[in-house]
């Protein structure tokens, strides 16, 4: 019986995957549960399973190339069964064109392609012919993205054709978290009206307590430690870690804490879970052990998203301060920038502390300036008097 492998989903923020290697030759005996190819997503790699026992007949797409979600990448039977394939249920054939949503989640693409009604939002479904759909592939290019720099409602080939380097420029292909990365940035800037607040926080005290960790075996960086004092300050305003909704604003129960990791090709917010009821040894632990899984790639989905707000952290490098873009849907995200000695006067003589800007990007649906303020402060007195975190 002649069996069809399809790509399989891979969350909500992606549509389409790379396949980077088959494990499996045309021609090789298949056994269920064996291993097939290893795919590209956007938190780290995947592996296909063989639910079929047979031959792996025919490879539909090569090492290195996309295919949608659903689409057929290969047949698994035995010699001769796709003699009886017609060529309407190849994979190079399409309908006229095929509905694509430009942005949304796995549900609102599956509908769009079953009515051709768009159900993420209020934009119109996306449509691409079979000639546009087939140059993109070649191209390594997101015929989504160019349907969305066009603003147009249909892609054709010449759009796809237009859209590609030039001879004597470079073309980097878009990697499936690259392409994730684009679709929830672009919902921030397009849905989220954002404010921000900024503080410089004295250093001193957290500079001292994660001395003091040190030399106890304990090694912490400063992001544990910014991770407990958000928590505390979100569990004193409880709408800084809030979802929004049209209907409804939605409190979380948990506080839980993301913390964005720069990769080769990309940024990941993996989440420590629970953190205001953890010590910060516990929290530097878990820290450690999630930053690690995601620059291996082996991160898993229930360590990824969920979070209360997610902290972004430059201090490494020479930059003063910045902003960073929400991620949806959370509502609060924290920039942290490098630390610089600023002077002040105390009884009459001039002395110098270490401080640290942090900027503050709230979500203005529902999270007004004085309560942002607010939040920043209480953020800003952990950061400065540590003890305070005991009570």
């Amino acid at each position: 019986m002649l069996s069809k492998i399809t790509m399989p989903g891979a969350g909500q923020t992606v549509d389409r995957l790379r396949i980077i290697k088959w494990h499996k030759r045309e021609g090789d005996e298949v056994e269920r549960g064996s291993v097939l190819a290893s795919l590209e997503t956007d938190k780290a790699t995947l592996e296909i399973e063989s639910f079929a026992r047979g031959t792996l007949l025919k490879i539909c797409v090569a090492e290195g190339e996309y295919a949608d979600i659903g689409d057929v990448i290969a047949y698994i039977g035995e010699q001769g069964d796709l003699n009886g394939l017609k060529e309407s249920e190849t994979p190079a054939q399409a309908d006229d064109y095929t509905p694509i949503m430009p942005s949304g989640n796995d549900n609102a693409a599956s509908q769009s392609h079953e009515t051709g009604i768009a159900t993420n939002d209020s934009r119109s479904v996306v449509k691409i012919s079979p000639a546009a759909k087939k140059a993109a592939r070649d191209a390594g290019v997101s015929p989504e993205m160019i349907a969305l720099m066009l603003k147009t409602d249909m892609v054709k080939k010449r759009d796809v054709l237009e859209s590609m380097p030039h001879p004597g420029s470079e073309s980097i292909p878009v990697s499936p978290m690259r392409r994730a990365i684009a679709a929830r940035m672009l919902e921030s800037v397009s849905s989220i009206p954002a404010f921000n607040i900024e503080i410089d926080a004295n250093l001193s005290a957290m500079k001292s307590l994660r001395e003091i960790m040190r030399s106890k075996g304990v090694d912490i960086a400063y992001h544990d430690i910014l991770a407990k004092c958000a928590s505390l300050s979100v569990k004193n305003h409880p709408l800084i870690g809030a979802q929004y909704s049209p209907n409804e604003i939605v409190l979380r129960r948990n506080i839980d804490i993301g913390i964005a990791v720069s990769l080769e090709n990309g940024l990941l917010a993996p989440v420590i879970r629970n953190v205001a009821d953890k010590s910060i040894t516990e929290i530097a632990y878990e820290a450690s052990v999630l930053i690690e899984k995601a620059r291996s790639g082996n991160i898993i989905e229930s360590e990824m998203g969920g979070a209360s707000l997610t902290i972004s952290n430059l201090g490494m490098f020479p930059i003063a301060r910045f902003s960073a873009l929400i991620n949806p849907p959370e509502s609060c995200i924290l920039a942290v920038g490098g630390s610089k000695k600023t002077p002040y006067i105390k009884d009459g003589i001039l002395l110098e502390r270490e401080t640290i800007s942090i900027t503050g990007t709230f979500d203005h649906r529902f999270i007004d300036g004085a309560y942002g303020a607010a939040f920043m402060t209480n953020l800003m007195e952990f950061i400065e008097n540590p003890a305070l975190m005991l009570f």
